[in-house]
């Protein structure tokens, strides 16, 4: 499958529905100060946003600079929802957070394996020219197994 829009991506969907899981939960959660809240929502924005610009830049190192963006805003969820989860909740609230930490852990996963590929990738090298991003994840996707979890199962 060639993808030719972020929205495509399965990383990107991912980031998206950790960012309505967390919006959810933190509607939900009246103990959580203003503050927190806030960093919160924008840090799970945050990931599917870098995403999304990682899929618009061309050169292999504003790419991998991209991926290292949204890897870090996954790791700085992944440390918020541990606060939480270090305080007494609801079980309800428990097992929505340790849903939401193991997205972020797989969005984490999935963001190592794109920025691997890129760095061992000579996509530029090849051709002699930058190549799109759009173009670049084609190639690379192109060379993974069928089960990698970069790859969107086909119908």
């Amino acid at each position: 499958m060639q993808y030719t829009r972020f929205e495509d991506l399965p990383v990107w969907q991912l980031a998206v529905t950790l960012y309505e899981q967390a919006a959810e939960l933190i509607a939900k959660h009246p103990r959580l100060g203003a503050g927190f809240k806030s960093e919160f929502e924008k840090t799970a924005l945050a990931i599917s946003n870098q995403i999304a610009e990682t899929f618009a830049h061309g050169t292999k190192a504003e790419v991998l600079r991209q991926i290292e963006h949204a890897r870090s805003a996954a790791g700085a969820l992944r440390s918020m929802i541990c606060i939480l989860q270090r305080q007494s909740s609801p079980r309800e609230t428990e097992l929505r957070l340790a849903d939401l930490r193991e997205g972020a852990e797989s969005c984490s996963r999935q963001l190592q394996a794109w920025s691997e590929i890129v760095r061992k990738s000579n996509v530029e090298e090849e051709t002699g020219r930058a190549v799109s991003s759009p173009e670049r994840f084609q190639r690379l996707l192109d060379n993974l197994p069928p089960n990698h979890p970069l790859r969107q199962s086909e119908p």
